[in-house]
This record gives structure tokens, sequence and C-alpha cells, in this order.
């Protein structure tokens, strides 16, 4: 049994907290409804969480998730929306050996030589990242990405922060 206050009817207190309840309510809708443009779902396993909050302005760097549109003839026509983590920034050198790549003598991971449908892939073959750009790769050993189109130009990403 609950306590009431003196002078408190129960209906007064149970109308209080529905009020109070629809007021956070409203609140949550709108800072989701103002936000939904800022809200980035990643499609497919590249890398290893789904949602993501953009952090337009914020410049591209190391350890940094980043979406950018690229474009491959393995991909088909026109630009696919890709969400990635920078590995490997300007300036730091691309090397690779045997069948693995590594960015300044840092294992980075291996490369496939054929898609899941059996096309031929080609690696890239590795070299100094150029100022302005930066070698990006999913989470996913499968994930496409620059060591198939080798590194992109920071101008052409976005920012990203992983929520799920």
């Amino acid at each position: 049994m609950s306590e009431q206050v003196a002078g408190e009817q129960p209906a007064t207190r149970a109308t209080g907290g529905l009020i109070v309840r629809l007021v956070v309510l409203a609140a949550l809708i709108g800072i989701v409804w103002t936000g939904m443009d800022r809200i980035h779902v990643a499609r497919g396993e590249s890398v290893d969480k789904t949602l993501f909050w953009t952090a337009p302005g914020a410049n591209p760097e190391l350890g940094n998730y980043v979406t950018l549109l690229a474009s491959h003839p393995i991909m088909g026509e026109g630009e696919a929306l890709l969400t990635k983590l920078i590995v490997c920034d300007e300036g730091m050198t691309i090397t690779v050996q045997d069948h693995t790549f590594f960015c300044d003598g840092q294992r980075l991971g291996g490369y496939l030589t054929q898609t899941w449908d059996g096309k031929p892939l080609t690696a890239w073959e590795g070299g100094k990242v150029p100022v302005g750009s930066a070698f990006v790769m999913g989470t996913h050993p499968r994930s496409f990405d620059s060591r198939y189109f080798g590194p992109v130009e920071k101008r052409r990403m976005v920012v990203v922060r992983g929520l799920l």
C-alpha cells in the first residue's frame, strides 16, 4: 500500500505522474526528430557497429569511423555509401607482404583474391598514404575497403560516432 501525502488525493498524484511522463516522452521525441538527419545506420557486416551519430565538421583522424561514397567496378554502377574505420593516416606507409597489409609496420589484415561469388579481386599495391587522404577498412575480414580501392580523400568523408 502506498503512502498518501496529507491533503493530496491519490488521483491528483497519478495525473501529475502521467503529465511528467508525457513531457519527458515529448522531449525525447523532439530530440530524436530534430536529430534524425544525424543518425546513420550501417548496412551489412563491414563494421562492428550498426548505429552511428554523424559529427559534421569533425576532421577525419586515425581511429575514427567515417562514411564515404565509393565506386568500384566490382560494386556495380554508381556510388555506394560505405562505413569504415580509418586505420592508416596521411603520410603513413602501407606495405603488402604475404597477402597481408601493414601500416608503418603494424599488421592491418589480409586480403581476398575473389568475391563471395567468385569474381577476381585485385588488392591495392600499397605505398605512402597521400596528404589529405586516409586508408580505411571495415572490421570484418571480408569488408570491401581500401585494400581494394586504395586511400580515400578525407574531403569525401564524414566522421561518425558509433552508438550501437
